[in-house]
């Protein structure tokens, strides 16, 4: 489709400039005195351009914005690794301390360090997987 400059005088006497798009100069005529009844005249100004056809982002930009999501789910592992320590830590405080003062109880305070050696497996696990993909040039894929 070309792109046409039309110049539309109107009956008071001002003169207006819009770019329309159309297959032909009598086409982007006619449509230039659809969209302005009250012209007195509406002439094409200059050659007709072609119009570029849309292409998506580029893959520069695509490159960027998977690096961006990259990092941040890396940031997010490596966030949930150390919340893993923390509950591996506290499990352990707790196990200590349930072990010294009720020694039959310190058995319940293993959770925290199961659950807190489950986080840090999974993230640990995530971050391995992210710097493989990053190593081999491979796009992001969000799971």
């Amino acid at each position: 489709m070309l792109s046409y400059h039309v110049q539309i005088r109107t009956k008071l006497g001002s003169v207006r400039s819009k770019t329309i798009q159309a297959e032909s100069e009598e086409a982007a005529i006619s449509i230039a005195k659809s969209n302005f009844p009250l012209h007195e005249s509406v002439w094409v100004e200059g050659d007709p351009q072609e119009t570029p056809a849309e292409t998506g982002p580029s893959q520069e930009s695509l490159n960027r914005i998977s690096d961006m999501k990259r990092a941040a789910e890396m940031h997010k592992a490596q966030a949930k690794r150390t919340e893993g320590l923390i509950w591996f830590g506290v499990g352990a405080f707790l196990t200590i301390v349930t072990f010294l003062f009720v020694r039959n109880a310190f058995i319940i305070s293993f959770g925290p360090i199961i659950w807190g050696f489950f986080i840090y497996k999974k993230a640990d696990s995530r971050i391995k997987t992210l710097a493989e993909e990053q190593a081999a040039g491979l796009p992001f894929i969000e799971r």
